[in-house]
């Protein structure tokens, strides 16, 4: 394969959508998401199958990661999304090596097959290098999920032009793409830096200022936002079908996919080691939640998202929720899941947690704060609006 493509990991990522597991002190980038391992190790040794060590780049803020050597690092000031991450590290590698090309690979996907992974790319590599400058987009089969793009192929051949690309669609539409046969962008894309970056100068137009560097003058939005939803870009697509199975881990409700699961579907996660800060607790929060009867001691933050009435007792060593609370009902006694299905219990310290009722979402529970959440606000990302009202109480209190 040729000696001119590079690796890009992406691994800048806040994994807000996994908080309170992902937080401060605890990046999303390596926790044990599989088999005990980081994603992160995992992506880093398919790209080491494709190219050497000193052409794979990690592109994160400072002090997310370890040092994860023997990979070179793209370090970003502030995590700004993917576009201008991606511009950063094409600049970088491009003025290292004018003719590279780069392979964009994001750090929380997990690949179960990496023979045919390697298989597929090193087949697009080969194709793309010898052909006209394009952007090449990865499409694996779709489903109905809307938090991905969809691809829509001109032929039913390995590499084809898109016809159409939609990112993100609404409920509606994706359903429908699906139905007409589109394909999931997967987010892993290839190109040469030096096309990249020309298409990038030429969107930018009259805003270009070439004494301000180029990532820094892109909106800190998404690549697939920024430059491939574009309707004048799309000429420039080129889409490769990919049948490895991958998944990305960027949420609660994709973790049960790679972790165990008991008979009813309940994942349980426990993180082992503490954090060196937490949270300090305040009034209890309500989005989008009824209201719940609480007994609580006051240590910890109580966060409820998307919930219907319920009843919460937490102690400094216990924590009960009966999601299925009407008045007079007793709190159950023992510890574990009681007439629970799908739920994701998260547990972290030394505390006895007990769940009755639930229907899939979330109950979190650390030294310092619980969370209850419903599916449905686990698959919107509303934990955000979670983050973003402590970070306003904590804006408050300075």
């Amino acid at each position: 394969m040729s000696d001119t493509v590079h690796v890009v990991i992406l691994a800048g990522g806040e994994g807000n959508r996994l908080w309170p597991w992902s937080r401060e002190g605890r990046s999303k980038q390596m926790l044990p998401l599989w088999q005990g391992r980081s994603l992160v190790e995992g992506t880093i040794e398919r790209s080491l199958s494709l190219v050497p060590h000193e052409r794979v780049h990690l592109v994160a803020i400072s002090g997310i990661l370890p040092d994860l050597s023997p990979c070179r690092w793209i370090e970003e000031p502030v995590a700004r999304d993917t576009a201008p991450a991606i511009v950063r590290a094409a600049v970088r590698i491009h003025d290292q090596d004018p003719s590279s090309w780069i392979l964009v690979l994001p750090a929380d996907h997990l690949v179960l097959d990496g023979d045919l992974f390697r298989q597929t790319m090193r087949q697009a590599i080969d194709q793309a290098l010898a052909g006209p400058d394009q952007m090449w987009l990865f499409g694996s089969p779709s489903t109905s999920d809307r938090s991905f793009g969809f691809i829509f192929a001109e032929t039913d051949s390995f590499a084809s032009g898109v016809s159409r690309f939609v990112e993100k669609p609404d409920p509606a539409l994706a359903q429908e793409m699906h139905d007409k046969g589109a394909l999931h962008n997967s987010g892993m894309f290839l190109c040469r830096s030096g096309f990249l970056i020309e298409k990038v100068k030429e969107f930018l137009n009259e805003e270009l200022n070439s004494e301000i560097d180029l990532s820094d003058q892109v909106p800190a939005t998404s690549i697939d936002h920024f430059l491939i939803s574009r309707e004048e870009f799309q000429p420039h697509l080129t889409v490769a079908r990919i049948w490895f199975s991958w998944t990305d881990i960027g949420r609660w409700p994709a973790l049960r996919l790679c972790q165990h699961l008991d008979e009813q579907g309940n994942l349980k996660v426990v993180a082992h080691e503490l954090l060196k800060k937490y949270q300090a607790p305040g009034e209890p929060i309500y989005i989008r939640a009824q209201s719940a009867h609480v007994e609580s001691c006051g240590g910890r933050q109580l966060v409820f998202l998307g919930t219907k009435p319920l009843k919460l007792e937490s102690t400094a060593d216990r924590v009960v929720v009966n999601m299925a609370h009407e008045d007079g009902d007793e709190m159950p006694v023992g510890i574990g899941f009681s007439d629970c299905q799908g739920l994701i219990c998260f547990q972290e310290g030394d505390v006895e947690v007990s769940v009755s009722g639930a229907r899939g979402g979330l109950v979190a529970v650390s030294p310092d704060l619980v969370v209850v959440a419903s599916e449905a606000e686990l698959l919107s990302d509303g934990l955000r609006d979670v983050l973003l009202e402590l970070a306003q109480r904590e804006e408050a209190i300075l």
